[in-house]
């Protein structure tokens, strides 16, 4: 299970192609620079099933779907964005 602040871009093909490694750069910029890298862990997983919603973030047992470089800060302050992931659909990370 997740620490609830752990924060897991989908880097699978789709997400891919869609920019998740740059979602990944952006926060790893933020958080580690504001957070300490202790405080809060910002990792790719692998695909979290969601392609047709993607990017996709998982954030502790929630996803955030459609995840941009435009609207990712405001993805995750906004806990109506989250959805979350029934047990099947965890991740191994």
């Amino acid at each position: 299970m997740n620490n609830e602040s752990d924060i897991f871009v989908c880097c699978g093909r789709w997400c891919h192609e869609l920019g998740s490694e740059r979602i990944l750069s952006k926060l790893r910029k933020r958080f580690n620079k504001r957070m300490g890298k202790n405080e809060r862990t910002v990792s790719a997983c692998r695909c979290t099933g969601h392609c047709e919603q993607g990017v996709n973030v998982v954030v502790g047992e929630s996803v955030i779907h459609e995840v941009t470089e435009e609207n990712v800060f405001d993805k995750l302050s906004d806990k109506e964005s989250y959805r979350p992931l029934r047990k099947e659909e965890l991740v191994d990370i």
